[in-house]
C-alpha cells in the first residue's frame, strides 16, 4: 500500500494529539484524589469536634479557634471541589493553601499528644497533608512519627473511620 504525503501528514498530525490527551488523563486521574482526601479530612475532623471539645487544657478561646480552622477547612474543600465539577482549576492553588493552613492550626493547637483517636486521626491528617499541598506547589515534609510510619491508604481508612 502506498501511502500519500497528505496521507502521512494527516497521520502524523493526528499522534501528537493523543500523546497529548494521554497526558491529560493522567491530570484528571491526580485531581480526584486529592479533592476528596481534603473532603475526608474536613469531615473527619468536623466529626471528632465533639471529642476536641472535651479534651482537658484547652482554653474556651482554643476550642473556638478550632472550630473556626475546621470551618475553613469544609469550605476550602467544598469550594475546590466545585471548582474542579467545573472543569477548571483558576484559583485552587490559594484554596489549598488556606486548606493546608487551617488544618495545621487544627494540629498545631491540639498539640502531638493528643490522647487516643484523636491523636491516631491527626497522624493520618499529617500522612495525607503534603501530597494535598504538593498540588498547590507547596512542600511540606512529611510528619516524623514515632513507629512505623502509615499509608495513605491506612490514613484514608482511619479517617473515613471516624465519619460513620
Amino acid at each position: 500500500m502506498n501511502m500519500t504525503r497528505r496521507a502521512l501528514l494527516r497521520t502524523t498530525a493526528i499522534v501528537p494529539l493523543a500523546v497529548i490527551a494521554a497526558g491529560c488523563s493522567t491530570i484528571q486521574t491526580q485531581l480526584p484524589q486529592f479533592v476528596t482526601d481534603m473532603n475526608t479530612i474536613a469531615a473527619a475532623l468536623q466529626s471528632v469536634l465533639p471529642q476536641i471539645q472535651t479534651l482537658t487544657g484547652l482554653p474556651a478561646a482554643t476550642l473556638a479557634t478550632i472550630q473556626s480552622a475546621i470551618t475553613t477547612a469544609q469550605n476550602a474543600a467544598a469550594q475546590v471541589a466545585s471548582t474542579i465539577a467545573a472543569g477548571t482549576t483558576t484559583g485552587i492553588n490559594g484554596l489549598i493553601s488556606g486548606f493546608g493552613s487551617a488544618v495545621s492550626t487544627v494540629a498545631g493547637l491540639i498539640g502531638g499528644n493528643a490522647p487516643g483517636f484523636i491523636g491516631t486521626l491527626l497522624t493520618a491528617v499529617q500522612t495525607l497533608l503534603p501530597a494535598i499541598l504538593s498540588v498547590a506547589g507547596i512542600a511540606l515534609a512529611p510528619p516524623a512519627m514515632a513507629g512505623p510510619s502509615m499509608t495513605p491508604e491506612m490514613a484514608r481508612g482511619i479517617l473515613r473511620s471516624a465519619i460513620r
